[in-house]
């Protein structure tokens, strides 16, 4: 809402509202992400604002997108951003709830995260075609 300039999102007309706690939540991120300024009720964008409004991801996949891309790290960036965006492979939800494998999934699973246990997957999947040709 403060991209097109259309004033403060907290008094936008809007057929059904966010409450008001998750938009200064949502506001609050975005200021410590450096994508808003100013003072409360009158926050403006930065100019990494006004870049990430352009970009229809998440905040700060956003900034991994334009960092890398200033930085030349283009490839990089939008791999590691590709990865962070979706859900978990390794942890489907059915529609009642998560699936129970019975803990075959435990041998696969990294306690630091899907991006870990996709690095993980990706080492015993190539220690297992290794151990194939050989």
């Amino acid at each position: 809402m403060l991209s097109p300039g259309l004033g403060d999102p907290r008094e936008a007309a809007l057929p059904e509202p966010p409450p008001l706690a998750s938009m200064e939540a949502a506001l609050k991120a975005l200021r410590q992400h450096g994508a808003i300024t100013g003072p409360i009720k009158g926050e403006v964008l930065t100019p990494l604002g006004r870049l990430l409004s352009n970009l229809p991801v998440e905040v700060h996949l956003g900034k991994l997108l334009i960092y890398g891309g200033l930085l030349g790290l283009e490839e990089a960036s939008l791999t590691v951003a590709a990865g962070l965006a979706v859900q978990s492979p390794f942890k489907p939800n059915g529609p009642h709830g998560p699936r129970d494998d019975g803990g075959r999934q435990d041998a696969f699973d990294s306690p630091h995260g899907d991006p870990f246990t996709l690095m993980r997957n990706l080492e015993l999947s190539l220690s297992r075609i290794l151990n194939l040709e050989s």
